[in-house]
């Protein structure tokens, strides 16, 4: 069973968190219809699922161009390896679209608390805390990971 499992109560745990946008793309939108960005974010979103499930993540939320995801800590090297396919399918991807745009993703590993939670008709899962905000201020425009997350990786086995 996931750790993310569909329980109202809030758990604390250490995750592999990871915010991932679109570099320009906002001002490379400007010349498209709200039907054409639409249904790029139709296909963006489903190739980022593509690449995610199965493979532990979990896709929290998409906002416009961006994706907030997280992983277990002990599948952190794993975690790492699938946000570099989901790097490399998504800049492919993007240079058959109109845009000049590529993936920059971050990747950062601490504690947060996660669960269940809004209204009673729209409970959703969500992810808060200072690693959270702590990946979304990490500097680069690329494939961005922690020191945190580095050490993590070089003192796992693989």
């Amino acid at each position: 069973m996931s750790i993310f499992g569909e329980t109202d109560t809030p758990t604390e745990d250490n995750l592999v968190v990871s915010f991932s946008d679109i570099l320009l793309f906002a001002k490379n939108c400007e010349s498209m219809s709200a039907r054409q960005i639409f249904d790029m974010m139709s296909q963006f979103q489903a190739l980022v699922g593509e690449v995610i499930d199965g493979k532990g993540g979990r896709i929290v939320k998409f906002i416009g161009d961006a994706v907030l995801i997280v992983f277990p800590e002990d599948i952190a090297r794993q975690a790492v390896e699938t946000l570099r396919v989901l790097k490399d399918r998504l800049d492919s991807w993007l240079s058959d679209q109109p845009l000049n745009c590529r993936m920059r993703i971050k990747a950062h590993l601490g504690l947060v608390a996660f669960g269940k939670l809004g209204p009673e008709s729209e409970k959703h899962f969500d992810v808060f805390g200072i690693t959270v905000n702590e990946t979304a201020r990490l500097k680069g425009e690329d494939f961005i990971i922690s020191k945190t997350l580095e050490r993590k990786i070089n003192s796992q086995p693989g």
